[in-house]
């Protein structure tokens, strides 16, 4: 069964981020929506050059309440940031498919560097939902999600994001955190 993707919001998880120098409203909003394409809105455009070149490449963070850093963290719509071993596992899956752009994490201080993370552009748009439930638990359509690992869904349900049980067990058997999961059940549709 895929899951439902939603930011960890337990008060001990989470870090305030901040890019370094701040990111443009018109970037974020790529970052965060995308360009949609294709018959069916299956796909997303690829962040385009000009993109890539005023894309902050530093992102300042907080301290956490316990632990360091968690390997997943952004903005509930958008963008995600992920660690470099999150990446790995998500190409494993589906290489090629998304695309990651370096990111230099380090304390809002600027004293101490928590290593290179991502952020990760989701280049998959499926038409999966068909409906939620009287639980609030997502339907999806079977025949569009099958072989993919790590979508969003197209307009008007763009800012709902989705993965397998493949990559949900791959994460929580690594105790890769940052996101919580929302169990959908799958149609025949």
């Amino acid at each position: 069964m895929p899951y439902e993707i939603r930011p960890n919001t337990d008060d001990d998880c989470g870090v305030s981020r901040n890019f370094d120098p701040e990111i443009d409203t018109d970037l974020r909003l790529a970052l965060t929506f995308g360009r949609v394409r294709g018959p069916n809105r299956e796909s997303i455009e690829p962040l385009r050059s000009e993109d890539l070149a005023a894309m902050p490449r530093t992102l300042l963070v907080g301290k956490r309440r316990r632990g360091g850093i968690p390997h997943i963290h952004g903005w509930y719509t958008g963008p995600w940031i992920v660690s470099e071993r999150v990446r790995e596992l998500i190409e494993g899956l589906e290489p090629g498919v998304h695309e990651f752009v370096p990111l230099e994490v380090k304390s809002v201080d600027r004293k101490t560097r928590h290593g290179t993370y991502y952020v990760i552009l989701l280049t998959q748009a499926l038409d999966a939902i068909v409906a939620k439930n009287d639980d609030g638990i997502y339907l999806l359509k079977a025949s569009a999600i099958r072989g993919r690992h790590l979508w969003r869904n197209v307009p008007p349900n763009e800012l709902n994001y989705f993965c397998s049980d493949e990559l949900h067990d791959r994460l929580q058997a690594e105790g890769l955190d940052g996101w919580d999961f929302e169990r959908c059940i799958v149609r025949k549709v």
